[in-house]
């Protein structure tokens, strides 16, 4: 899994594109919105060395702030594989912008679900 940032496709009312937050698990990738919006020009994607924007008078508290997304993110990321934790960049998005980071295991998942099943009287094809 990777956290990467790429610039929208399309202008926004203000005539600038979005900045998101790529993650990207194989072909599965999720975007959010960074916060910050720029012209066409002032973006880097590749050969950056951390430095997104360019020729924009806020450039090094932008690109900054940017580095603390991504740093989050992959925090978050490398935490999950240390504790072996299944993880999709769906729940990574979930778990980090509810301020709690991400600790539900396949396991804890299906046990959960299949709770939940019980509580619906859904369960019993599932039951051995």
């Amino acid at each position: 899994m990777k956290a990467a940032l790429e610039l929208a496709s399309k202008k926004n009312r203000n005539g600038l594109y979005e900045i998101y937050v790529r993650i990207q698990q194989g072909d599965t990738k999720k975007r959010i919105k960074a916060g910050i919006a720029v012209k066409k020009t002032q973006f880097k994607s590749k050969n950056h060395n951390m430095k997104w924007v360019i020729n924009h008078p806020n450039h090094i508290k932008i690109n900054s702030d940017l580095r603390e997304v991504i740093d989050r993110y992959e925090d978050e990321i490398s935490t999950a594989y240390i504790q072996n934790e299944f993880i999709t960049p769906e729940s990574l998005i979930t778990g980090s912008n509810n301020g709690s980071g991400i600790s539900t295991s396949i396991i804890t998942y299906c046990t959960n679900k299949i709770k939940l099943m019980d509580n619906y009287n859904q369960a019993k094809g599932f039951q051995q």
